[in-house]
């Protein structure tokens, strides 16, 4: 078994299974602390009590699940600097626990080396499947950490104004340098429609893979803002049909208002994660 639950009340449980089944988790919720006793996991969601707290010792890692009225739990926790979940709102749920199953890897053991754990390992930089993200310039050092701390079995594909080889080497990832310089892996940059079409066609190979696009400035000296959405959107329509993830690069001051609002509809702002 990855992770228990346990939970007294049904409608957070369920949200909770809805969850784990999402993130592909070997699981168990329960209602009751004495039905869980005997079931063994790599890491207990808690609903925090007075009476489970021996529960703390029975698995690897433990993370609380609190209410946000408990002020006097959260602080505890807090000062002695354990991370915990509320449950008054649980929209961020996979963010936050793939977040906290990252910084306890030591404590988790053989579950962080399962594949299905590695491919969820996205949500804790505040990333999902399935979405196009837009990442200011001035965080792209985060977006190649980022790609360099991705596990091996998860395929990314970089389109860049800049030398790839000079950004990052990494296994498992192809990728092609957008520039007016003629060679192998090299697209000039008015051959948008070349460019998109080598996207579809490497996320529409199976699921979950990622496809950083660090150029589109470059792009714009080319084409115009429509052409570049309307491609953009057809990317978009195949990261969500295959479970993938888009992340642009951009340069917001490069772009009018109007323009950003556009690029709005299609993407979603990076908050940033760990």
């Amino acid at each position: 078994m990855d992770i228990i639950c346990i939970h007294s009340d049904g409608r957070i449980r369920d949200i909770i299974k809805e969850e784990l089944d999402e993130l592909g988790f070997e699981f168990r919720c329960f209602s009751r602390l004495e039905d869980a006793r005997k079931t063994e996991a790599y890491a207990g969601l808690i609903e925090f009590k007075k009476d489970n707290t021996d529960l703390i010792k029975k698995y690897p890692l433990v993370v609380p699940l609190i209410r946000t009225t408990n002020g006097d739990l959260s602080y505890e926790f807090e000062r002695k600097g354990v991370e915990y979940i509320t449950v008054d709102s649980l929209k961020n749920f996979k963010q936050r626990l793939m977040r906290i199953l990252l910084k306890n890897k030591d404590k988790i053991g053989e579950l962080g080396r399962k594949d299905y754990f590695q491919k969820n390992i996205i949500y804790a930089y505040g990333f999902d499947w399935g979405r196009i993200y837009t990442v200011n310039i001035n965080k792209s050092s985060k977006i190649y950490s980022f790609l360099r701390n991705l596990p091996d079995n998860i395929p990314v594909f970089l389109a860049t104004r800049e030398r790839p080889d000079t950004l990052i080497r990494k296994k498992n990832m192809k990728s092609v340098w957008i520039t007016d310089i003629l060679g192998k892996d090299r697209i000039r940059p008015h051959n948008l429609t070349v460019l998109t079409d080598i996207i579809t066609r490497f996320l529409e190979d199976k699921e979950k893979k990622i496809v950083v696009m660090d150029c589109i400035e470059y792009l714009l000296l080319y084409n115009d803002i429509i052409n570049i959405l309307r491609n953009l959107e057809l990317i978009n329509s195949y990261a969500m049909e295959h479970k993938s993830l888009v992340i642009l690069i951009i340069d917001e001051n490069s772009y009018s208002q109007r323009e950003i609002s556009l690029l709005r509809r299609y993407t979603v702002k990076w908050s940033g994660g760990v």
